[in-house]
């Protein structure tokens, strides 16, 4: 029987800061790599094409859609490899740890059945490359050995790959990826900003959800209060090697936010007054975009909501939601 390939599958939109060392490292185990790109302005495509297993693709879509991208990659994969494959979808911000090179769980995984869902630890750094937090009751369903089935989604916070309900489960527990979103609070910050507004015109959950969901301080409390000190040997082999996996680059005002200037203008800023964005720079973000050329000459800066309503209307609903909580989950 043929022996699988494994293709990782990996949306990208502004990675530069971090896709080179992201391809150094995928390289050493992926068969290829396909990159979707989606209107990247830092020079990320032509940093993947200097990688000789990337495959470069396009994502034309002028919208956010996490299903639609995941099916580009997905799609793509099977056309140019109808081969048996395994399919590994990955962010350009989780990099396998050096202690996961050539253990037992990749030939583990290539004798499996198709249709055989993969689960990883993946641990997120938490502010610096130091302190960590992991979670092993929850591992994650990012690999798939590929059996053409379909895959579904909605658009924000879709699984990366099918996922069949009847489909066998495998946890790869010594193959670990660590995740790098939540030691950039900045860039965090801004996608939890462009999450919020995508969940208001989607229509995905109500206000007092996103108000609860997207709260980034929230969020960080509690990973705080869980955080233990990053195992040297996620690092080591990488560090060894001269691979750069404790910088992190932290930009200002992140495409997210960018485009979060061109959706006020579009839809009219009253739709988002009570959605948790308004804490932030975006006259500073808006004079930098026009510095670079990111925006159109009718675009201008938001103004805000009134702070009567973003403050006072707002910590009510937070008020009652976190009450109704704390009843209703005890």
């Amino acid at each position: 029987m043929e022996t699988p390939k494994i293709i990782v599958l990996t949306p990208v939109r502004n990675e530069a800061w971090i896709l080179d060392t992201f391809l150094s490292i995928t390289s050493r185990f992926a068969d290829h790599i396909i990159i979707a790109d989606q209107h990247s302005t830092d020079g990320t495509p032509q940093m993947a094409k200097r990688h000789p297993k990337v495959i470069l693709i396009e994502n034309k879509d002028v919208e956010f859609s996490n299903i639609s991208r995941q099916r580009l990659l997905i799609d793509t994969a099977r056309k140019l490899f109808p081969g048996p494959r395994i399919l590994l979808a990955l962010d350009a911000d989780e990099l396998l740890t050096a202690d996961s090179v050539g253990v037992e769980g990749w030939e583990v995984m290539k004798k499996q059945k198709p249709g055989t869902v993969f689960l990883f630890e993946k641990p997120d750094l938490i502010e610096t490359c130091e302190q960590c937090v992991r979670y092993p009751d929850g591992p994650w369903p990012l690999g798939y050995y590929d059996d053409n089935k379909p895959h579904f989604g909605p658009v924000l916070g879709s699984i990366r790959i099918p996922t069949p309900d009847d489909a066998p489960r495998l946890v790869v527990r010594d193959i670990k990826f660590l995740h790098y979103g939540l030691a950039r609070i900045r860039a965090q910050s801004a996608k939890f900003r462009f999450y919020a507004v995508q969940d208001n015109l989607h229509k995905l959950n109500p206000l007092y959800r996103r108000r609860w969901a997207y709260n980034l301080g929230r969020v960080m409390k509690g990973l705080k209060e869980n955080a233990v000190p990053v195992p040297p040997e996620w690092f080591k082999g990488w560090l060894e090697l001269g691979f750069n996996v404790r910088t992190v680059i932290d930009e200002k005002f992140p495409w997210q936010d960018v485009e979060l200037l061109k959706i006020f203008h579009r839809y009219g800023e009253k739709r988002f007054w009570l959605d948790l964005v308004w804490d932030w720079n975006w006259m500073g973000c808006y004079e930098q975009a026009v510095k670079k050329g990111l925006l159109e000459e009718t675009v201008s800066p938001p103004s805000g909501p009134p702070k009567l309503v973003y403050r006072g209307i707002g910590a009510i609903i937070d008020v009652a939601y976190n009450a109704w909580r704390r009843f209703n989950l005890r």
